[in-house]
C-alpha cells in the first residue's frame, strides 16, 4: 500500500480503555482519513499501529484500501460488539484481566539451535527461573 489508491492488504489497529471510546476512536479515525486527500495508507496504519499504547478494548482490521478502511471505521461506530461474527474484524476487550508483565520471545532464528530453550531450561538456574515467571 503506497497510496490511497493503491490495494493491498493492511492492518488498522484501535485500542481503548472501554467500548465507547473505541467508537470515538473509529470516529476520530475516520474523519482524518476522509479529511485528508493525499493520505498514504500504509502511513496511517503504521503510526495507529504503533504510536499508540495497547489498552483493554481492542479492535483490527483487515483493509484494503482508503475507501474499506473508513467502511469499516464507520461500521466499528456503531456496531453491536456481542455480535461481532465477521471473518475481517477481530475485536478483543481484555477488560479487568490482568495483564502479563513478562513476556519471552525465543523465535529460534539467528544463532539459536534446535532445542537451545530446551536445554537452557533445564541446565541455567536464571533462564529456569525467568521461563517459569513467565509462565506463571
Amino acid at each position: 500500500m503506497n497510496s490511497d489508491n493503491e490495494e493491498g492488504e493492511g492492518v488498522l489497529t484501535l485500542s481503548a480503555q472501554n467500548i465507547p471510546n473505541l467508537k470515538k476512536l473509529a470516529g476520530l479515525y475516520r474523519r482524518a482519513l476522509e479529511n485528508k486527500k493525499a493520505i498514504q495508507l500504509h502511513n496511517f496504519c503504521y503510526t495507529a499501529n504503533t504510536a499508540k499504547e495497547m489498552l483493554n478494548v481492542r479492535a483490527a482490521l483487515c483493509i484494503k484500501d482508503k475507501k474499506e478502511a473508513m467502511e469499516k471505521l464507520r461500521n466499528l461506530e456503531t456496531i453491536d460488539f456481542e455480535a461481532v461474527k465477521e471473518t475481517d474484524r477481530y475485536i478483543s476487550d481484555l477488560g479487568s484481566k490482568s495483564r502479563p508483565s513478562i513476556a519471552m520471545v525465543f523465535p529460534g532464528q539467528g544463532s539459536q539451535y534446535m532445542d537451545m530453550a530446551k536445554k537452557l531450561y533445564l541446565n541455567n538456574p536464571v533462564f529456569k527461573k525467568a521461563f517459569d515467571q513467565c509462565d506463571s
